[in-house]
């Protein structure tokens, strides 16, 4: 006899019912964050049930986030604010804490080592680059780089030793060795254009800029 193939149901997708601007993922627990500019806040989405368990005011339009290396804060840029410019909530109780203040409105937070925040700018100031902050003390540390006025996209390696920027809607990545202060730019290589987004693969082998405008055929290149 032969066999009769039994047609495999498809998915319905579940509709979280916020707008978005940037997600992420906890290490140690089964949850999402993701800000919504929209209405100044952290959204929770617990990851088995994909259900919104939490929405947390945070503070002025935040747009990028990362959960600490310890696991237990979570950084947020809010990039309408520089006296509450890094939001940080305890991702154990998911209360807010005091918030620390940056010398330009950030737009993208990563953690380094020996508690070292780098902030990307939401708006154009060339005074300071990528921003570094004391995240025990709170004190601006200094800039990273050369003058980068436009919005741009941050990824760290797993070692905390290595800074990547991609501008938003721009084409260079460049590269920074962030394991002394001051850091040092070791690479910038020119991609296509129009950057859309930064993310590193869990080893830190592999990085992907996705570009909006080309650097071959077809346009959109990655």
């Amino acid at each position: 006899a032969t066999a009769t193939a039994t047609a495999t149901a498809t998915p319905t997708p579940t509709v979280i019912p916020f707008t978005v601007a940037r997600f992420a993922a906890d290490p140690v627990r089964n949850r999402v964050y993701a800000t919504v500019p929209s209405n100044n806040s952290v959204i929770v989405i617990d990851t088995t049930s994909l259900t919104v368990t939490n929405t947390i005011p945070i503070g002025s339009s935040p747009q990028g986030l990362a959960v600490s290396v310890d696991g237990s804060k979570l950084w947020v840029a809010n990039s309408g604010s520089t006296t509450a410019a890094i939001g940080v909530v305890d991702l154990n109780t998911l209360t807010v804490l005091p918030s620390l203040s940056a010398p330009a409105q950030p737009y993208d937070v990563v953690e380094g080592l020996g508690h070292r925040l780098y902030l990307s700018q939401s708006a154009n100031n060339f005074s300071y680059s990528i921003m570094q902050v004391n995240a025990d003390t709170g004190l601006y540390e200094g800039k990273v780089g050369n003058a980068y006025a436009e919005q741009g996209f941050l990824e760290i390696t797993p070692d905390r030793r290595t800074l990547f920027y991609g501008g938003r809607g721009g084409s260079t990545l460049t590269k920074f060795d962030v394991s002394t202060t001051p850091a040092t730019t070791i690479q910038a290589q020119g991609l296509g254009g129009n950057g859309e987004g930064l993310d590193i693969s869990h080893d830190g082998s592999m990085i992907v800029y996705p570009n909006g405008a080309g650097n071959g055929s077809p346009a959109y290149t990655t």
